[in-house]
């Protein structure tokens, strides 16, 4: 009897498995990708939002420039140009106080220069985040050779030009501590339409660089890329302005994740994406309606982050299975020993009248099939005594 026995067990227990296994499997899937789907839409909201903050905060920069150029100051140091030496001074002086109270009130701008068309200096406004400082003239630079400069230079009237977010240097040499400059920069034409040299503003690219880092959250990475994937703000300062014109480390986003396509920093609009231990989310930051990308915001979240409830679920799923199988085992433990114990019962019932002790009487109490079997068994065993009593006649 062990063979039914064992067979009520194992169909009891294949009862509770098949369906437990089909109803884990499925919440297993609809679960994992509820969690992808909501992880990929919370993570492109984020990139989205801050890199429409980065764009918010340059948005006035071109206006600024050419508010600037087109100032009274600047087009009265223009106009003094050929005029004597003590009234170009004036006018001269007049420009340096008109920036320094634009620099004092919008405080963004480490610097506000006009550069004439030899390259050279002739003012210098900065700002150190707290104070307005004049550059001596004797301390004035020639910045002939500077792309800035020189692509500036040759646009037209009315053109701008944007730089790439880099690190500014001083003689040449990038400044210690460093500091992250991105320029807006405009050619300026004097009444009679003659270039007489450019305006240009180093943003103080540090304020914009913090709103990316406190959005940064534990667990995640949170990164803004220029258009070849080095790093302008990641949460490890060590990997960060690692192209040649910069600190020239080589660091950048492809030998960091290898596994990342390099498409991405091309795409126009917001995506998302996977790779073997992330998912990830990126958009670009476009500046001047879309014309220029300064560069792309990218998230990564671990997959174990964003699956970390999961390990709840399968605890819970693996306790209640446990405890079914338990309850399943219980149950089919007592189904077949009912079913098993008075089958026993009637086969060794059998055996003896199979050998001849016809005085026992069959009675196996159940009120089943097997019951009514221990009473067909019992009527032939009667009948074969009345038969053996006859024929003992």
């Amino acid at each position: 009897m062990k063979k039914i026995r064992n067979k009520l067990l194992f169909s009891m227990l294949l009862v509770t498995i098949l369906p437990l296994l089909l109803v884990g499997g499925y919440s297993l899937y609809s679960t994992t990708d509820s969690l992808r789907q909501s992880s990929v839409i919370t993570l492109e909201n984020k990139v989205s939002l801050v890199s429409e903050r980065v764009g918010n905060f340059l948005e006035n920069v071109s206006s600024d420039l050419f508010y600037l150029r087109d100032s009274s100051a600047v087009n009265l140091y223009l106009s003094g140009l050929e005029g004597d030496k003590e009234s170009s001074q004036l006018l001269l002086e007049n420009l340096i106080s008109n920036l320094s109270v634009f620099s004092r009130k919008r405080k963004i701008y480490h610097q506000i220069r006009f550069i004439n068309t030899d390259g050279m200096e002739i003012v210098r406004v900065n700002y150190n985040g707290s104070d307005v400082s004049i550059t001596e003239k004797d301390k004035l630079q020639n910045k002939k050779g500077r792309y800035y400069f020189d692509d500036t230079i040759k646009l037209k009237k009315d053109e701008l030009m944007i730089s790439p977010l880099d690190l500014n240097r001083e003689k040449n040499k990038v400044e210690i501590p460093v500091r992250p400059t991105i320029r807006y920069a405009t050619p300026i034409f004097n009444e009679s339409n003659k270039l007489q040299g450019i305006i240009i503003l180093n943003v103080l690219a540090k304020n914009f660089l913090d709103i990316i880092s406190r959005e940064n959250r534990e667990g995640e990475t949170l990164a803004f890329v220029n258009n070849d994937g080095y790093y302008y703000q990641h949460p490890n300062e060590s990997k960060l302005w690692g192209s040649k014109r910069d600190l020239g480390t080589g660091i950048n986003l492809f030998t960091d994740k290898s596994s990342v396509q390099k498409s991405i920093i091309k795409q126009k609009s917001v995506g998302h994406f996977e790779t073997g231990d992330d998912i990830a989310s990126y958009t670009p930051v476009l500046l001047n309606n879309g014309q220029y990308q300064l560069g792309t915001i990218i998230d990564f979240v671990p997959k174990e982050v964003v699956f970390a409830p999961m390990s709840v679920f399968m605890w819970i799923f693996l306790g209640i299975a446990l405890l079914a199988l338990l309850g399943a085992f219980l149950l089919a433990a007592i189904l077949s020993s009912s079913i098993s114990r008075p089958l026993e019962t009637l086969k060794d019932e059998v055996e003896k009248l199979a050998k001849g002790d016809m005085s026992s009487a069959i009675d196996v109490e159940t009120n089943d099939e097997i019951g009514e079997l221990s009473h067909a068994v019992e009527k032939l065993r009667r009948s074969m005594q009345i038969l053996m009593r006859r024929a003992g006649r």
